[in-house]
């Protein structure tokens, strides 16, 4: 009977000495923790510092474009700009006028720009991950406009002056009701072919 008593009392006992033996392990670990903590704390805080650091930059630092197009002309000017607190450290500005612009230019009415428009194609965080807003793909297609040398902006200057009344018809029909058909008229008057 002492043998069957004892069997029950430690069954009944095992969950207690279980959980008794489980809170010492958890215990031994706390501390195995906590000393590896004091002696690793070192490292600890290297490690948290250079994810502070990473936080910071991509935070802060970043690369910008921003796109710049003239509705009336086609003009296009492409801004880019290294940002710290978004304000700008560098930039860099990329032109790129029309045939439309540099006739006007020539025929001494140039455009305005009085309706351009920007919008922000990439943002470039820590200066390695592009995102918010990045915008990829083909935003502008443009021709080779080579052709347009020194000969031809003389040619449309001359032009110009000999018939005083193309300034105001290119500025009326082109620059304000966008009837660009007539940007090729100027150039055949001129004789560029």
């Amino acid at each position: 009977m002492t043998t069957q008593r004892s069997n029950d009392e430690l069954q009944q006992t095992r969950p207690i000495a279980f959980w008794l033996q489980s809170t010492r392990a958890v215990g031994r670990v706390v501390e195995i923790g906590a000393l590896y903590v004091q002696m690793n704390r070192k490292k600890f805080i290297a490690i948290a510092s250079l994810l502070l650091i990473a936080v910071i930059w991509f935070g802060v630092v970043d690369r910008s474009w921003f796109v710049y197009e003239c509705p009336d002309c086609g003009y296009v000017k492409d801004v880019v700009q290294y940002r710290v607190f978004e304000i700008p450290v560098h930039e860099t500005v990329y032109e790129h006028p029309s045939v439309t612009q540099r006739v006007g230019i020539d025929l001494g009415a140039p455009c305005q720009h009085g309706r351009i428009d920007f919008w922000h194609k990439h943002r470039v965080w820590g200066l390695c991950i592009c995102a918010d807003p990045c915008i990829n793909g083909i935003y502008r297609l443009g021709g080779d406009d080579s052709w347009y040398t020194d000969d031809v902006s003389s040619k449309i200057a001359a032009l110009s002056q000999n018939d005083p009344l193309v300034k105001a018809e290119y500025s009326k029909r082109v620059l304000r009701e966008h009837r660009y058909k007539f940007v090729k008229t100027v150039l055949e008057k001129a004789g560029v072919k």
